[in-house]
This record gives structure tokens, C-alpha cells and sequence, in this order.
């Protein structure tokens, strides 16, 4: 027997490396200041990532559905993100990260079915909200399309408006002169 499959045949579960060793993690951030998920400053602007996945980018089982409160998106465009309260909250919550050792939690593939039902309940509201974007677009592009069409009416009655507004003031004109000749 070669040695890859003495060695494959005595594998078991603890054995196997299934996570690259480069993305091992001797601590991890589990809090960052007050905040639920970790803010970050950009230079288009600020975002947040949530903790529970890097947990789980990192070989950590999802073992429970994540707070409502850790998926709400922290995002800030443009320079909105690089000035006053905002900034200085986010600067101080760098000074205040709370880690813990990795071995918190056992490294195992999968998830736990509490976290599955969540997961297949979130993708299935992620999809009705698409479906309602969508639509608010496609709306909203209507609505623009008639915009556009109303101002070039708009456009084309005032033409019409300032022609004849023209021709009242000519006529006025030739019936003054023909007052003064009679």
C-alpha cells in the first residue's frame, strides 16, 4: 500500500486539515467598542462587517442565528464618514477592541440546523425585497420617462404659448394703426 493511502485510510476527522494554514488565528475580535459589528473608514466612505461571519470565513461552525442587531448595515458615503460625531466614535472604538483566544469554539465543517432555518428564512426575505426593488425601479424609471416627456410637452406649449402671445401683440398693433387711419 502506497503511503498517500496508508495515510488517507488512517485519516479520520481530527486529523485532516480542512482550513489553510495561513488562515489560522491565534485571537479574534469578538466586540469593537460599542459598536455590533466592526466600522471601518474607506476612503469612499465607512462600512461595517459583521464578526459572526469571519468567525465562520475562519473554519468557526455557525452555531446559532446572528442578532437582528449585528445584521443591520453600518454604511456612510463620501465624506459624510470622514467628519465630526461619526469619525471620532469610530477612531475611539479602534482603541477599545475586545479580542478572545480562538479556542473558543471547536474548527468543524457545517452548520447547525438552527442556523439553516434562519439562513434559508433570510435568503427567502432577501429575495422578496429584491423582487420589491425591482419593481420600485422599474417604477421609478417609468416615472422618469414620463417626467421627461411632460417637460418636453411643458417645453413645446410654452413655443406655442410665447408664438401666439406674439401674434396677439402684432395684431393689437395693426389694429391701433388702423384706429389712427380712420
Amino acid at each position: 500500500m502506497s503511503k498517500e493511502r496508508r495515510q488517507l485510510s488512517e485519516a479520520f476527522e481530527r486529523t485532516i486539515r480542512w482550513y489553510p494554514p495561513w488562515n489560522e488565528r491565534e485571537h479574534m475580535i469578538i466586540r469593537c467598542g460599542g459598536y455590533p459589528n466592526v466600522p471601518l473608514l474607506g476612503t469612499q466612505g465607512t462600512i461595517n462587517y459583521n464578526l459572526e461571519l469571519v468567525s465562520q470565513q475562519v473554519g468557526f461552525s455557525m452555531i446559532r442565528a446572528p442578532l437582528e442587531e449585528v445584521m443591520i448595515p453600518f454604511v456612510l458615503h463620501g465624506l459624510e464618514a470622514h467628519r465630526g460625531e461619526y469619525h471620532r466614535k469610530i477612531q475611539h472604538t479602534w482603541n477599545n477592541i475586545i479580542r478572545k483566544r480562538v479556542a473558543w469554539r471547536t474548527k468543524i465543517c457545517g452548520i447547525s440546523p438552527s442556523y439553516r432555518i434562519w439562513l434559508e428564512n433570510r435568503v427567502k426575505l432577501d429575495q422578496e425585497i429584491q423582487g420589491y426593488e425591482v419593481q420600485e425601479t422599474l417604477k421609478i424609471r417609468e416615472l422618469e420617462n414620463t417626467l421627461e416627456q411632460m417637460k418636453a410637452e411643458q417645453g413645446a406649449l410654452k413655443r406655442m404659448l410665447e408664438t401666439a402671445s406674439e401674434e396677439i401683440c402684432l395684431l393689437r398693433q395693426l389694429n391701433d394703426e388702423i384706429k389712427k387711419r380712420a
